[in-house]
């Protein structure tokens, strides 16, 4: 979805990601996710690894932090550099 937002610069409506996980359903997917992010609310993310976990055949590997939206969060900073190396050793220590 954030990825959606960076390549179009804004919001599109309505979203419908939800509808649409199928088409994922081959892609590994990481999930850092601050359960006091004030601007991604977490009930967001457990709707859509709750979605994507009936079609996905590969569960996506999804992290609720005591953490909040920041990637500078010393919490969520480490969750995502382990995600980096979790990503980084399923393609052979390379992109």
């Amino acid at each position: 979805f954030e990825v959606r937002l960076w390549l179009h610069g804004a919001f599109e409506y309505p979203s419908n990601l939800l509808e649409r996980v199928d088409h994922l359903s081959n892609i590994p997917i990481w999930m850092c996710q601050g359960v006091y992010d004030n601007v991604c609310p977490v009930q967001n993310a457990w709707n859509l690894v709750k979605a994507l976990k009936m079609v996905h055949h590969l569960h996506p590997r999804a992290y609720f932090l005591d953490a909040n939206h920041e990637d500078t969060d010393p919490v969520m900073e480490d969750c995502l550099k382990k995600i980096m190396s979790e990503f980084l050793e399923m393609n052979g220590g390379g992109i």
